[in-house]
């Protein structure tokens, strides 16, 4: 995947993958981290040959028992201590971590490559109640120069029209105009 990810010109691969990653019954914790820092460093090392970084996206626990928390998240990165294995945030997940967004923001800085932009009902950005210009202003704060990508996760939603809104609102967020 890296190596098509860099033939199209690709730079970031997300690896969220709720379900592929929770810790089965009877494997420990301490074995999944073991095996997810060995598999994660082959990894890194197999996109660096193709300009790609992984990013690893902690997720909420209702989807996930593996990696929930920003601090898990650079933890493992931490020990998978590759330069190109680093940080997706998503404003969905970082809403309802029980912490406010910016101190996320700014715990996983170092490390942040790759942006989710969505809101606290799965919609696009300011489709729910998020404070994006909390949001924009700790990216800013940071100096965060990397991609901002919308993710929705509303099937019942008009692409297109999502498309066009959650454009128009990051603009206004952002401070940015066409």
């Amino acid at each position: 995947m890296a190596e098509f990810c860099g033939d199209l010109g690709g730079e970031v691969m997300v690896f969220g993958s709720p379900r592929q990653r929770n810790v089965l019954p009877g494997v420990s914790h301490g074995d999944a981290w073991r095996w997810t820092v060995d598999a994660f460093k082959e990894a890194s090392e197999h996109a660096s040959e193709h300009g790609v970084v992984i990013c690893i996206e902690p997720l909420r626990g209702e989807l996930t028992n593996f990696i929930t928390t920003v601090e898990e998240a650079l933890k493992l990165i931490e020990d998978v201590n590759h330069p190109n294995f680093r940080l997706i945030l998503d404003v969905y997940f970082m809403s309802g971590a029980g912490r406010p967004i910016r101190e996320q923001i700014l715990m996983g800085s170092r490390y942040l490559s790759h942006v989710h932009a969505n809101d606290d009902n799965r919609g696009g950005p300011g489709f729910g109640s998020v404070d994006y210009r909390e949001v924009a202003g700790a990216l800013r704060e940071i100096g965060y120069e990397g991609y901002v990508s919308v993710e929705v996760l509303r099937e019942e939603e008009n692409p297109g029209e999502v498309a066009r809104v959650s454009l128009e609102n990051l603009k206004r967020f952002f401070g940015l105009h066409a």
